[in-house]
Parts: structure tokens; sequence; C-alpha cells
């Protein structure tokens, strides 16, 4: 993938106007088109692999740069859509460099639908875990956020588990 980028527009003239850029090449990468529906519900903007990402063959992940010290992010959405296949091996790749490593757990539903298993499997053991507290819910199958981030922890070596207004949480597996 050559000559990618990033782009982020959720409302306004540049998504709904006849000159939108819904209007051009670019909607196919775009998450929606323009309605003018307008909503009265709290909304919970997020970045998913949808577009480019889904795109990306594994060869497009710069895994020859990676280096001891460096450290990967990767979204748990990339581990739910067609970026699976080159986010899984960057996961590999930078442990194999000595790199340091977080996941993002991405959201409830998709992590309901991959299995709480099936998803701390792809991401294995020596990550930090961001989670929510739902999120950490649906992987622990604990509803109460303390219990959750100690067990995360305990699977995957650190978690963070965050609880809205109250802060977050943290543990390494021994308390939180």
């Amino acid at each position: 993938m050559q000559n990618a980028g990033a782009l982020l527009i959720s409302a306004g003239p540049e998504f709904t106007s006849p000159q939108s850029i819904y209007h051009t090449p670019l909607a196919s990468v775009l998450p929606a088109q323009p309605t003018g529906d307008i909503f009265a519900q709290p909304y919970k903007p997020m970045v998913t692999d949808t577009g480019a990402n889904d795109a990306m063959p594994p060869p497009d992940v710069p895994v020859s740069s990676f280096a001891a010290g460096d450290h990967l992010h990767v979204s748990g959405y990339a581990l739910f859509g067609d970026a699976r296949p080159a986010a899984l091996p960057a996961l590999a790749a930078a442990r194999a460099a000595g790199m340091t490593v977080s996941v993002g757990a991405a959201s409830a539903g998709p992590l309901a639908a991959a299995g709480a298993s099936t998803f701390l499997g792809w991401i294995g053991a020596d990550v930090l875990l961001f989670a929510n507290a739902d999120e950490a819910a649906v992987l622990t199958g604990s509803a109460e956020p303390s219990a959750a981030v100690r067990a995360l922890a305990g699977r995957v070596g650190r978690a963070v588990v965050t609880c809205g207004a109250h802060g977050a949480l943290w543990s390494e597996g021994d308390a939180a």
C-alpha cells in the first residue's frame, strides 16, 4: 500500500454538502453515506479498521524496521477484519524484535462475536491490554472491573480497564 493516510470526518459540510468528499473516489473508504439525519442520543466516536487497513496485506507492515526498545500498538479492530493477516504477523515480529506490545480491545460487540478465548489467543501473552469495563466483562465474564482487570492481566501480562468518569484500573496480575 502506498500513499495511504488517515481521514476522519463525522459531520459538517465536508461530509454532507453537494461538494461532499462522499462524491469523490474517497467514498469507498468513508464509514457511511451522508443522510442528513440528526440523532440526539450520545455518540461514541471510534476509528476502526474499515477502509485502508482492510486492504493492507502483510508485506505492507514494515516489520524490517521493528527494533528492540520500540513499541507496537494494535487496535482490536484490526484483528476482527480483513487486516488480521497483517496484524497477527506484526504482533509476532514485534515480539521477536524485542519490542513492547499493546492491544486495544476494540468494542464489546465484536469481542463477543469473536469469543474471548479466540481474541485472547490472537493477542497472546506479554502484552498490555487496554479495555473498557464492558469489553473487560466480555473477555472475563466478570462485571466487576477490579476482578476483570486482574483476570486479564493474569492471562496477558498487564491490563488497564477504563471505567469512564470513575477512572481506570491497572494490574500486572496480582492486584488492581
